[in-house]
């Protein structure tokens, strides 16, 4: 064989096989995936079904592999493999004893135990059907939800409170031919860039990012899709999906019985380059409707872009990462006293700057979310971030959701005269809004398999918080959840946090244990009669400790 010809062929092959290496992620319902578990490298076949580019060297307790793959792997050859896969979790919370209201009724300390169980398969032709590959994928969570949580007052949404019941994260088929051109099909997952708007929670923190992390949940969406790529050797990637939107905490609600919201209906296009590269890029653009089961609805546009980069500093790695979101429309289900449809217009922002050097981490995020400065103005400027997408353990998670769960009840208690319209959404589900937010932090590999890490959350406000009933109340007159005035700036959280890391023939289990304490700001203020009933100006501590077993 001429060397020309023989080059050519092997540069096709190294093509298709790096092709059939993103397929996985790309069918995934995100283009590109930081920190996913994916793009792994067995023998000759590169394959997302592996987990080579997870998390960095564990230690080793039983087998031979130093990184975390998939034990149950059949494989037929010529890179076709059947692998089976899944997780167990569990993991116990420690909520403070939360102030909740301007009457001073408060919730003591109290402990909640979440278990998760996924069960999954994947499956890839590799290169048996020449230009032609197909892949299938499965996914159901079996377990999900809390085992039985607290009495908490009147309100939705509380910690420990949601859906218990098994929900399909994936079934979907794909078939492509050569780079050019594939279609997809089935239930999915949905992830893009950082995680800011669509999160999949999947997303666990690798060793050295020293994020304070532990994702459940997830956004799913029934799809049709057209794809193409990766292509050249910037790896640019596209598709067009139709979509239903059937879970995103962001958005739905999903724990009302009798209820629910209606899926969301979505068309997006989705752009990328720099596939599994340190370097990338991403593009959304989307057009969405929300609808309640009383019919009020939606309609607004998305686009979101995002990018990575790295600098090689030596013996040393700079890396950045960005998000930023926009969405424009109109909206009937903002909870406001205005029963009429609304201008939609609300921006958000995520930043991630980290350096790593040897064992030592050193990190910093900055977090934008735009608030809303008058419900009454007839135009939704508030953005909120999916709960998936965390910063800190105790301010959003825990403390602000479930002061925004009493409001749901203040906020319809008849004494007001006329109650707030869509006054369930008021409910955060443990998602950050209205917030302008530093997290700077620090992480050391004690040893192999083992992490320490801690951060300080400065948390604003760029629009000073209003409660909607007290303020109601206060003749207009901003006022805080628990009745006081309300300044801009939610607190000053300090977190610490540990993992370990053990490998057992491929499969990871994961030991560790998070805590923080809130220094509740003027945002968070006490009025008269909550002072009154204990709460005040002192640390607000919680955490949660979990295991976690992925093979």
């Amino acid at each position: 064989m001429l060397g020309g010809e023989r080059k050519a062929l092997e540069a096709r092959g190294r093509r298709r096989l790096r092709r059939l290496g993103v397929m996985g992620a790309a069918m995934s319902g995100a283009l590109l995936a930081p920190g996913r578990a994916s793009a792994g490298q067995t023998g000759l076949c590169v394959t997302a079904l592996d987990s080579a580019s997870g998390p960095e060297p564990a230690i080793v307790l039983l087998g031979d592999d130093e990184r975390p793959s998939h034990p149950l792997t059949l494989d037929f050859g010529r890179c076709m493999r059947l692998v089976i896969s899944g997780t167990g979790r569990i993991r116990g919370e420690q909520l403070p004893e939360v102030p909740l209201d301007a009457t001073g009724a408060s919730r003591s300390s109290t402990i909640l135990v979440s278990p998760l169980v996924r069960v999954g398969a994947a499956f890839d032709t590799g290169l048996r059907l020449g230009d032609w590959a197909l892949h299938a994928e499965y996914e159901h969570e079996v377990v999900r939800g809390y085992g039985s949580g607290p009495d908490w007052p009147a309100g939705r949404a509380y910690p420990g409170q949601g859906d218990t019941e098994p929900v399909l994260r994936k079934a979907n088929l794909a078939l492509r031919f050569d780079d050019w051109l594939g279609l997809q099909a089935g239930f999915n997952t949905s992830h893009w860039g950082l995680g800011l708007i669509e999160n999949d929670g999947a997303h666990d923190p690798s060793p050295g990012d020293a994020r304070f992390v532990d994702p459940r949940g997830g956004d799913r969406v029934l799809e049709a899709r057209l794809f193409t790529g990766p292509m050249g050797d910037a790896d640019f990637q596209g598709y067009i999906a139709l979509q239903r939107v059937m879970q995103d905490e962001r958005v739905l609600r999903e724990d009302e019985a009798g209820s629910d919201d209606e899926p969301s209906v979505r068309a997006d296009l989705g752009l990328s380059v720099g596939g599994f590269d340190l370097d990338r890029g991403e593009l959304h653009v989307a057009v969405r409707r929300d609808e309640d089961a009383d019919g009020a609805r939606a309609t607004y546009g998305i686009i979101d872009a995002s990018l990575a980069f790295g600098i090689d500093l030596g013996e040393a790695m700079l890396l950045f990462e960005a998000e930023a979101a926009y969405q424009h429309g109109t909206t009937e289900l903002a909870p406001t006293g205005l029963r009429v449809e609304q201008d939609l217009r609300a921006f958000a922002w995520a930043g991630r700057a980290t350096y790593s050097a040897n064992r030592l981490t050193v990190a910093l995020d900055s977090l934008f979310l735009s608030g809303d400065s008058d419900a009454q103005d007839g135009t939704v400027t508030e953005f909120r971030a999916d709960p998936n997408y965390q910063a800190g353990v105790v301010l959003f998670d825990q403390v602000l959701r479930a002061q925004s769960a009493r409001s749901v009840a203040t906020a319809t208690d008849p004494g007001l005269g006329a109650p707030v319209d869509q006054a369930e959404r008021l409910a955060t589900e443990g998602g950050a809004l209205d917030t302008l937010a530093l997290y700077p932090r620090v992480g050391y590999r004690l040893t192999r398999g083992l992490d320490v890490y801690a951060g300080v959350l400065f948390a604003f406000a760029p629009v000073v918080p209003r409660d909607a009933a007290n303020t109601k109340l206060s003749g207009g007159a901003a006022r805080t959840a628990l009745g006081g005035g309300s300044g801009a700036y939610w607190g000053t959280e300090y977190d610490l946090g540990v993992r370990f890391r053990a490998l057992a023939w491929g499969s990871l289990l994961t030991l560790g244990a998070e805590m923080g304490a809130l220094d509740p700001g003027n945002a968070m203020q006490p009025g008269p009669a909550a002072r009154a009933a204990g709460a005040g100006d002192s640390l607000l501590v919680g955490g949660r400790a979990f295991a976690n077993y992925d093979f």
